[in-house]
């Protein structure tokens, strides 16, 4: 694991979620929903609006997420740690890139103090 590329990347995203006031927890939180594939983003049309959402198990639509997460998610893509997955369908699932899952990888691996 490159710990610097870890450092620089959590730093940066740090430095993104702290502008919109998010903590570290809300980051490590909204990335952890994304790599179990609990968040979808659904391309809005004229009955229905554009923006992340939870999903079932099955990968179908649950509900929106609450704002503040919407806005985790906006800066985690951002940032290129996080990528919603081409389809041709309105509903599109929502994956760690290679940078987010190092990062989360990382961030998880660590020890933690008991």
């Amino acid at each position: 694991m490159n710990t610097t590329f870890a450092t620089a990347t959590a730093a940066t995203a740090t430095n993104d979620i702290a502008r919109i006031g998010m903590t570290e927890d809300d980051v490590m939180a909204t990335l952890f929903d994304v790599s179990e594939g609990a968040v979808l983003f659904q391309v809005g049309d004229s009955d229905s609006l554009t923006g992340f959402r939870w999903a079932y198990l099955d990968g179908t639509p649950a509900g929106t997420l609450p704002l503040w997460q919407s806005d985790v998610l906006a800066a985690l893509l951002r940032r290129g740690l996080i990528a919603i997955e081409p389809a041709s369908t309105q509903i599109r699932r929502v994956t760690l890139t290679g940078k987010g899952a190092h990062l989360f990888a990382g961030i998880t691996d660590l020890a933690i103090a008991a």
